[in-house]
């Protein structure tokens, strides 16, 4: 063959094929030139690899592999990718996919911390509640689109408490639900992350919800029911209902006077929060996907509603003693009720329901897996006892 090989046609929409070759070889100093007319010229040989070895000079764009993250083959090293999932080149280093430009993350605290992180393999960032603190959220932005695994713990209800020494079966709080799954955060956006609060007691009827919006618990005469338990939640650009990406429920408020083996407040969700327990009069309905859970009919507590728990009823009659709040969620659990005009009257909180939003990649939210709720106190010690608080994770995804 002659130093050089021409191939040409006066018509640019004409192509020359070469079929069968295996290789084509020269001595040092010669080149393959392909060159085109008015268009890119494509060179193709129809087996499953082409192997160039020497250099392979470009003057032109090269276009590597691209697709999703769902179509990725099994690494080889030295692999060359583009991610369109998270809208980084990629390279497999023999262990893993790694971003060729390395990404990097910015996670601001309540307290106004500010942390830097390269977005890489094993990096971790655990979220807790922080007291006291000016916001009671977390902020994250990105340089670019990057793939993290959350696993997001709702707080556990608070548990009930008795003024009166002849109570002998002090309540426990409801557990909060758990929820992981993957999301891809976007450059550019703002991500707000809220840990919730375990539930406490109020210092009057009705009282405060606790951060993440677990109902208040009722405080009566011969006893005290816990809040419910703050949701823990993922959300972008607010914290609203709408901008919601990922939640756990909170768990419901132990009441003053149940049971002292199971749990008196229902469970954080979970696609739904589970019921209180009942007691004269049944305990605050779990929150669902569509609606909130609803206090007894009748009574003074509060259903649950977008984000919120319901505040518990007091007491009336003998007993006196104070209802369950219900624990914060994606819809909020109802309150619980103190009426009572006999032994274990009181009943628990419903627990906040969970959420998935379908961005969310391989999610699952289980009610009471989340932050244990608080046990009761014992007779005459008219104390409440603090479900512990919610918790979240964030992992590096690739």
């Amino acid at each position: 063959m002659s130093q050089n090989l021409n191939l040409t046609s006066p018509i640019y929409t004409n192509y020359w094929t070469l079929n069968n070759v295996n290789s084509i070889t020269s001595p040092i100093g010669n080149s393959l030139v392909v060159s085109g007319y008015l268009a890119p010229s494509v060179l193709n040989f129809n087996r499953s690899n082409i192997d160039v070895s020497g250099n392979l000079n470009l003057n032109g764009n090269l276009k590597v592999p691209i697709g999703p993250l769902s179509t990725r083959p099994t690494g080889v090293q030295g692999y060359l990718r583009y991610n369109t999932t998270n809208s980084f080149m990629q390279f497999f280093n023999g262990t893993a996919w790694v971003n060729l430009i390395t990404g990097y993350i910015t996670i601001t605290d309540p307290n106004g911390l500010i942390q830097n992180a390269f977005w890489q393999t094993g990096f971790s960032y655990t979220f807790s509640y922080i007291t006291p603190a000016n916001l009671q959220y977390y902020t994250i932005t990105t340089n670019g689109n990057i793939t993290a695994s959350f696993v997001l713990n709702g707080a556990g209800g608070g548990g009930g408490s008795y003024a009166n020494g002849s109570v002998t079966n002090p309540t426990i709080g409801g557990n909060g639900g758990q929820t992981i799954g993957s999301y891809t955060l976007l450059a550019g956006t703002t991500y707000y992350l809220l840990v919730g609060a375990g539930g406490a007691f109020v210092k009057n009827n009705g009282g405060q919800p606790a951060m993440g919006a677990g109902g208040g618990g009722n405080v009566e005469i011969n006893g005290t029911g816990g809040q419910g338990g703050g949701y823990t939640g993922l959300f972008a650009n607010s914290i609203s209902q709408a901008n919601a990406i990922m939640m756990a429920g909170g768990g419901g408020g132990g009441s003053w006077e149940v049971n002292s083996s199971t749990p008196s407040g229902g469970a954080g969700g979970g696609l739904s929060g589970t019921n209180g327990a009942a007691g004269l009069r049944a305990g605050g309905g779990g929150g669902t996907q569509s609606a909130g859970g609803s206090s007894y009919p009748g009574g003074s507590g509060q259903n649950g509603s977008a984000l919120l728990g319901g505040t518990a009823a007091g007491g009336v009659g003998i007993d006196l003693g104070g209802g369950g709040g219900g624990g914060g969620g994606y819809y909020g659990g109802g309150g619980g009720n103190g009426e009572s005009s006999g032994p274990s009257g009181g009943s628990g909180g419903g627990g906040g329901s969970g959420f998935l939003s379908p961005s969310v990649v391989n999610g699952t939210t289980t009610a009471g897996a989340g932050s244990a709720g608080g046990v009761g106190m014992p007779p005459g010690q008219n104390i409440v006892t603090y479900g512990v608080n919610g918790s979240a994770t964030m992992t590096y995804g690739n």
